[in-house]
């Protein structure tokens, strides 16, 4: 925990970003009756059956000082779906010298698996990961976008197919990151000593 607020206190630096970095599952559902149009007096009505089309995966990462967010709408969340969005990220920052990257620890996430996965992949020379502990996966800012982008964009919605998500999802990509929003993350160190009884470290 503390390695973690360490990380999320250094001062911004294009050098050495710090990304938050999760995942989200979406279910895919189909109108079994085509909802009825707007009226003068009703709002859109849609039916309350809906046909399982099955699951998406929506892979997110936050810089969070950066005022950018990366996502990435996949069919699975598999460790090479999980790799090739790193990959996506990492690209994003040809100048950087190092990059921080806050995960949780979901087997996908594991560094030893994604090392074996990619062989020699020049990527990992570049990354450096810092895990949450075990049951605080609310310690990565990656949790904070995804809950704006539950709230903003997938919340009330049905996405009959996993285009229409892709579309809807890098629509509030773009729009979030024109408008520069940060992270001003608030939980510090002596923050964590009070709220967890802990020595000064």
């Amino acid at each position: 925990m503390n390695d973690i607020l360490d990380v999320y206190t250094r001062p911004y630096n294009p050098k050495k970003p710090v990304i938050g970095a999760d995942e989200k599952t979406v279910q895919i559902l189909g109108h079994l009756h085509a909802p009825l149009p707007m009226t003068t007096t009703h709002g859109i009505r849609v039916d309350y059956q809906y046909k399982r089309n099955g699951t998406a995966n929506i892979f997110v990462a936050v810089e969070p000082k950066g005022g950018k967010r990366f996502t990435k709408v996949t069919r699975k969340k598999c460790r090479v779906d999980y790799l090739a969005f790193l990959k996506d990220v990492i690209a994003r920052y040809p100048d950087a010298e190092l990059i921080h990257v806050v995960v949780d620890n979901y087997g996908t996430h594991s560094e030893k698996k994604l090392r074996e996965l990619a062989g020699n992949d020049a990527i990992f020379a570049k990354i450096k990961f810092h895990f949450t502990p075990v049951h605080a996966s609310w310690l990565n800012v990656a949790e904070l976008e995804i809950g704006v982008l539950q709230r903003q964009c997938l919340k009330g919605q049905r996405f009959g197919c996993e285009d229409k998500l892709r579309v809807d999802v890098k629509a509030w990509e773009i729009q979030r990151n024109q408008a520069g929003v940060k992270i001003n993350w608030k939980f510090t160190k002596k923050k964590a000593e009070k709220k967890f009884k802990l020595e000064s470290v």
